[in-house]
């Protein structure tokens, strides 16, 4: 405040003097190297150092955006397998964020979300947790993410069951902890098998969570071991089958009633969100510095409100409201079809149609999440008067949040043919990701090509209805 005052508010001056107090010209120590005469020590040197690091103590160093630690020990103890560990930027208001999501959807990745024990889960975890099953990212879940609550030793003593009891020993803690965890978590889809793990770092044996930690790693990699042998298995059995009068009989059924299904969900239902409702939600019920930083930014790179992310949210939690009665009617039939004793001759074929749905359903919704994040991106990072506007609603009194989710609002609105765009997106994806390789499966492309052509004779006649005469 001092030094503000000292310029007299001049904006170019005060920002000099900060850059040149900081000396950024000498900041430039980008590795440290040091040898440690036990493993304690060195903890405690990295402790230190990032410490200093975090609160620019070291002259020589500025503040990275990613720190690489490079140690001679193996994190997860002698396994089969390497593995690169890899500390977030925290979570402040929200971790809806790019970077996270990121991560989560990385199938070779397993994602730790930390929660303090007394509130766990904490609610950015559980939002977080539900905006993942909202945007049909329930396997990740289900498969990838790992729940590790960080207990103190009071904490713990201090649970209580249902009737009142305290905990006599942390193992009887943790348990009861994780009874009332699970229930809280019961209704959001994807969570019913998460691991759900606890440590006191002060009291509880570290290897046991490193064991922990390393099977979850191990898990996902048999999942996807698994999943190669299922492959493998089923092209044998195809192979073998191959020409039995039986096996053609079964499979032609199985044919007829997906060319049905095909037939009848050609396109997706009608929008039911609003792909910048969550845009909205956000600038309403973030943190309003945070709304702030994001707007000067013009709504890109601010983790904490990153816009464009929050679009393409948004439009993926539309397709998946609109999808998921199709997938799961699907997923039903099929289960019909393996429970057909006349079908048991194409039982592989079913179960490999089944196991590849999720695959398709992920490839569908990751296609309308980048539909509508770059398409509103391209006209809206560019549109200079509006985010001038939301920036000059900072310190006109309360209601600030309420004036930029308004103002936003009102520019989407404004721009209907962004949503237009993005739901032609939605609908080729549709096709494309999820109809083509399922028709292609069950012989039945000749009925995306007759409606490919439905619709571009409807696109021409509607462009001859609008030209100008």
């Amino acid at each position: 405040m001092g030094l503000a005052k000292a310029f007299n508010g001049n904006a170019a001056e005060l920002t000099a003097e900060v850059l040149k107090r900081m000396r950024l010209d000498q900041r430039n120590s980008t590795e440290f190297r040091f040898e440690a005469t036990d493993l304690v020590a060195g903890l405690r040197q990295l402790r230190d150092l990032f410490a200093n690091v975090n609160k620019g103590l070291l002259p020589d160093v500025s503040l990275p955006r990613r720190i690489d630690l490079i140690v001679p020990i193996r994190l997860l103890g002698e396994r089969p397998f390497n593995v690169r560990v890899i500390d977030t930027k925290g979570i402040d208001d929200t971790a809806i964020r790019p970077d996270i999501r990121a991560y989560l959807d990385d199938p070779r990745t397993v994602t730790v979300l930390c929660s303090g024990f007394r509130n766990a889960p904490d609610m950015t975890l559980r939002l977080l947790m539900e905006n993942l099953a909202s945007t049909g990212a329930d396997k990740a879940l289900s498969e990838r993410v790992v729940l590790l609550v960080l207990a103190r030793a009071q904490d713990v003593s201090d649970t209580q069951d249902d009737v009142g009891n305290r905990a006599e020993t942390a193992e009887e803690g943790y348990r009861i902890k994780q009874d009332q965890v699970s229930w809280s978590l019961n209704q959001v889809s994807g969570t019913q098998e998460l691991p759900i793990l606890f440590l006191d770092v002060l009291n509880d044996d570290h290897h046991a969570i490193v064991e922990q930690l390393a099977h979850a790693v191990t898990r996902l990699r048999d999942l996807h071991s698994k999943r190669i042998g299922q492959i493998g298995s089923a092209i044998e059995e195809l192979i073998q089958r191959h020409g039995e009068e039986q096996t053609q009989k079964a499979q032609e059924k199985v044919r007829n009633r997906l060319r049905i299904f095909i037939g009848q969900h050609l396109s997706p239902a009608s929008p039911v969100h609003k792909f910048h409702d969550s845009l909205i939600y956000a600038a309403r019920n973030t943190n309003a510095r945070t709304v702030w930083a994001s707007t000067t930014r013009k709504g890109f790179d601010w983790p904490g409100m990153e816009a464009y992310h929050l679009l393409g949210t948004g439009t993926a939690i539309d397709a998946q409201r609109r999808t998921q009665p199709l997938f799961a009617g699907l997923d039903e039939l099929l289960n019909n079809m393996l429970g057909d004793t006349e079908l048991e001759p194409a039982c592989d074929y079913l179960n490999e149609l089944r196991r590849n749905i999720p695959t398709w359903r992920e490839r569908f919704l990751n296609e309308a999440t980048v539909s509508g994040r770059e398409i509103f991106r391209a006209e809206l990072f560019v549109d200079e008067s509006v985010w001038s506007e939301c920036v000059s609603y900072w310190g006109q009194g309360g209601g600030y949040r309420n004036r930029i989710a308004n103002r936003l609002k009102e520019w989407c609105e404004a721009h209907p043919h962004l949503a237009e765009a993005t739901e032609r997106h939605i609908q080729s994806a549709w096709r494309d990701c999820f109809l083509r390789p399922l028709a292609l499966l069950c012989d039945a492309a000749d009925l995306l090509s007759a409606n490919q052509e439905a619709v571009s004779v409807s696109a021409e006649e509607s462009a001859e209805t609008i030209s100008p005469q």
